[in-house]
């Protein structure tokens, strides 16, 4: 667990800023999803989302008023008149209400942001988001390798959308998915497709129909139309998808591996408003931070 000395949000939001204005600049023509989506990742943001101070601050929408907006929190939170000396009483009274009430809107930008977090980013990556560690931990048994490997292909045309084979193409082709994930994907199943003596035969057997599995010239084999028949299942492809299977536990890292980076781009709107509700939340805490610190100068100059 990421403990409290280690909690450096200023840091963290600049490099969240900096990854996001990169993404805008560099995005051309219907790549502005995909960019972003790269610049944002759930293993990202949980930096800051699976803190225990972040988790706090989803409390604070609901008794935030009560607590903050307190007659009693004013008065112990008024400005000093060394902070403030060229105002009175009512002014810093003022200044102390002005502070609070970014403070308490900045919290519930963060408190906001923080229960998408909780809701919307997958277990595995709250958990430990650090890939090394997560293919570690479920590469472990041959069960539940055979289990990634099915979540794998569910993962991956639920963002993809369904193939049409007659088309050699999907139906309605999202563009979420960043080329590092897909084309990890596609490696590993030509690296599987490599050592089946199966699926050769299969295609053949198909005749004409089986043309749709072939790509270019060289006769390599389209890897989104071999993943869609190992995850449709049909019992003519039955002996395939069973040697497939059989073949997970020598390539259990590698799925693990790309499991995890398809989990990690999940849900793009999400993310997005995860990291808009942190940049915002933390932009408003610093103002009174900045008023502060500009006020503590000039009293100091002058």
């Amino acid at each position: 667990m990421i403990q409290l000395a280690e909690f450096k949000p200023h840091g963290e939001v600049l490099t969240m800023l900096r990854r996001l204005w990169i993404a805008y600049r560099d995005m051309g023509p219907g790549r502005y999803r995909i960019s972003i989506s790269e610049s944002v990742p759930w293993s990202f943001l949980a930096r800051l989302g699976r803190t225990t101070p972040m988790r706090l601050t989803a409390l604070v929408p609901l008794i935030g008023t009560l607590l903050i907006f307190n007659e009693n929190t004013l008065s112990w939170l008024r400005l000093s008149q060394l902070v403030a000396p060229h105002l009175d009483d009512a002014g810093r009274a003022s200044l102390t209400f002005r502070s609070l009430y970014y403070t308490y809107f900045g919290l519930c930008f963060l408190g906001i942001g923080s229960l998408i977090f909780y809701v919307r980013c997958p277990r595995e990556i709250q958990k430990s988001p650090d890939i090394t560690l997560n293919v570690q931990s479920t590469a472990q048994s041959d069960l539940i390798s055979k289990m990634i490997y099915w979540d794998m292909l569910r993962l991956y045309f639920r963002v993809k959308g369904l193939w049409d084979a007659g088309s050699d193409r999907f139906f309605e082709e999202q563009d979420e998915m960043p080329n590092s994930v897909a084309t990890g994907f596609w490696e590993l199943i030509q690296q599987m497709i490599e050592r089946s003596e199966m699926i050769h035969d299969a295609i053949a057997e198909m005749g004409d129909d089986g043309q749709h599995f072939m790509v270019g010239l060289a006769g390599k084999l389209n890897s989104d139309a071999i993943a869609n028949e190992l995850y449709n299942r049909r019992m003519a492809w039955r002996g395939v998808w069973g040697e497939f299977e059989a073949m997970v536990p020598t390539f259990a890292k590698d799925i693990a591996h790309i499991r995890f980076m398809m989990l990690d781009v999940q849900y793009f709107s999400s993310r997005v408003a995860v990291a808009l509700f942190f940049c915002v939340g933390f932009s408003l805490l610093a103002i009174p931070t900045m008023t502060t610190f500009f006020r503590i100068i000039v009293g100091l100059m002058w």
